[in-house]
């Protein structure tokens, strides 16, 4: 009898530390976080309004109903800047997705927000339309907010889905912000 109480009191003791530990899923999600900070992009938890909320999903359990609030993981590059970028107007784009979504520009499920199409360059925008399909679905919004273009991801993929987000995100800042002029040198080029 001493024996078993002392076995559960051990159990007691250490069974919630075991609790702590990262479970496999979470483990995965590490490394693909450190191989993205690997190849220079900045990851961050984060959360997002809910561009596509499901009826009834943001809903208490006493039918009280709760901000549309979506926890992803946002993946980002900065893009350089021009030399006379305190010239140029602020261009912020946002595309989301919303599987109720139709658009001439994007394709399916994806939406437009907060710009103007066409105060971005015609090869950026090519490289967003037809980078979007490559993403996981599991991919929300992608956007660039000061000189930050960002992934909202739900990282339920794999290394395949990784490399398709990091691509993106490297083939969008090479593309050029405003359409390409005779005086558009970079920080990075000047000096």
């Amino acid at each position: 009898m001493t024996y078993l109480l002392i076995g559960l009191a051990l159990c007691t003791i250490i069974g919630p530390a075991f609790m702590l530990l990262p479970s496999k899923r979470q483990k995965a999600q590490m490394a693909l976080r450190a191989k993205a900070r690997a190849e220079g992009v900045q990851v961050e938890l984060t959360r997002i309004d809910d561009p596509d909320p499901e009826p009834g999903k943001y809903t208490s359990l006493t039918g009280k109903p709760l901000d549309p609030i979506l926890k992803c993981v946002a993946y980002r590059i900065p893009r350089k800047r021009l030399l006379d970028w305190r010239k140029r107007p602020m261009v912020n784009w946002k595309v989301v997705r919303k599987h109720a979504a139709r658009s001439d520009l994007l394709p399916v499920d994806w939406q437009w927000l907060e710009t103007a199409v066409e105060s971005l360059s015609s090869q950026l925008t090519t490289v967003i339309t037809t980078g979007l399909p490559q993403l996981p679905a599991d991919v929300v919004a992608v956007e660039e907010r000061n000189y930050q273009v960002s992934v909202f991801w739900q990282e339920r993929g794999g290394e395949r889905d990784l490399s398709a987000v990091v691509q993106f995100l490297q083939t969008v800042i090479a593309a050029p912000l405003f359409e390409p002029g005779e005086d558009d040198a970079t920080e990075d080029d000047a000096g």
